[in-house]
């Protein structure tokens, strides 16, 4: 008699509480000649314990009967459980090689997968992420806005005057001058200030801002190069505002003077 047609049934997903003469009463209708539940003892520290290991084999008269109660009685519920049952097959060390080498190779087969899966996760991440600062890149910056007839004059000599800037551009007829001082930091490990002097020059309306820094680029200044650029529209109105309000305060500081000079008539 072939492997293929054992006369023995293997019992799986049994109550651990079932006993080989409810288990034979189970199948006597199918002529069953014995019953097997393979228990292992547990070995504790003052008893030992006897555990079932959830299996059973039971041994009919023909393998046809065999057939029988897998078609009939496979998950059918014994004791709160569903029974799962299949031909028992011999145990041989070649078929438990085999199914071994089975069973790694699919490990084999869903580490790789996984791996895979992990590696294109990673690429797809990066993709987005080099995608997203290409994007970031490619961004128009909008540039703040030129004045079309105000200059910006940058590192300027120390001590200069507004009759030194407005000799600078003679040429040009200049209209207002503000001098400012300003502050620059330029350090990425620690820090470093520098205080420079620079100006604001307005001209005619009509004039532009573009051709005088351009045609003043060798120009010196006092014997010093000098930055001439068109000023930030923004940067201009923000100047006025504040030249204003300084005049404003200074007004107010000369007439509430004046007042108090005033003599009083007793």
């Amino acid at each position: 008699m072939s492997s293929n047609e054992s006369t023995r049934l293997y019992i799986s997903n049994l109550n651990f509480s079932s006993t080989e003469p409810e288990l034979y009463d189970y199948f006597k209708d199918y002529d069953v000649k014995s019953v097997l539940i393979p228990s292992q003892t547990v070995r504790g520290f003052r008893s030992n314990q006897v555990r079932p290991l959830g299996i059973a084999y039971a041994e009919f008269e023909s393998f046809e009967m065999v057939k029988d109660v897998i078609d009939n009685l496979n998950g059918k519920e014994f004791k709160g459980r569903e029974l799962r049952l299949k031909t028992y097959v011999p145990y041989s060390p070649t078929v438990a090689t085999k199914k071994l080498n089975k069973t790694n190779h699919l490990s084999r087969l869903r580490r790789r997968k996984n791996q895979e899966h992990s590696e294109e996760s990673e690429l797809i991440s990066n993709v987005e992420v080099v995608q997203r600062e290409q994007e970031e890149e490619e961004k128009i910056v909008e540039e703040p806005e030129l004045s079309e007839d105000t200059v910006y004059c940058g590192y300027l000599p120390k001590g200069v005057t507004d009759v030194d800037i407005r000799h600078y551009f003679q040429e040009y007829n200049p209209q207002e001058i503000w001098i400012f001082r300003t502050k620059l930091t330029k350090s990425r490990h620690f820090q470093l200030h520098r205080h420079f002097t620079a100006a604001l020059v307005s001209f005619e309306k009509g004039t532009s801002s573009q051709e005088i820094s351009e045609a003043v680029s060798d120009k010196k200044l006092l014997n010093k190069k000098i930055v001439v650029k068109p000023a930030y529209l923004d940067k201009v109105e923000e100047l006025k505002q504040i030249s204003k309000e300084k005049i404003s305060i200074e007004q107010g500081n000369t007439e509430q003077q004046s007042q108090q000079s005033q003599p009083t008539n007793e």
